[in-house]
């Protein structure tokens, strides 16, 4: 079972305008193991051969023109709950964001 959350610009112009650099940020981080264009796949160092382990952790879901976000979290290693602290903080550094759960509410803790 996974869990959703969605990253809010408070301005939506923001991501359409910045793809480019919200695109390296994800490939830089060291659970990223590949995207199709607005899906970035990431997988946690842990058991990364185990048996049955699939072949991601987190995607994360782009809408470039509508400027939305969807993280789909399958599997929270360590790995990648520091993955995705650091992404998001670089994302706040660049531009005012919330990340709420899909009733709209904040998520709190380590996102």
């Amino acid at each position: 079972m996974s869990s959703e959350f969605y990253v809010v610009f408070d301005d939506p112009e923001w991501l359409p305008a910045h793809r480019a650099e919200l695109a390296a940020a994800i490939q830089r981080l060291a659970t990223y193991v590949r995207d199709d264009g607005p899906v970035f796949w990431l997988l946690g160092s842990e058991d990364r051969d185990a048996d049955g382990r699939w072949a991601f952790d987190v995607r994360i879901f782009t809408e470039w023109e509508s400027g939305s976000l969807l993280i789909e979290l399958t599997l929270a290693t360590p790995s990648i709950g520091a993955d995705l602290r650091h992404w998001l903080a670089w994302l706040r550094a660049q531009t005012a964001i919330a990340v709420v759960d899909e009733d709209g509410e904040a998520v709190a803790g380590w996102l």
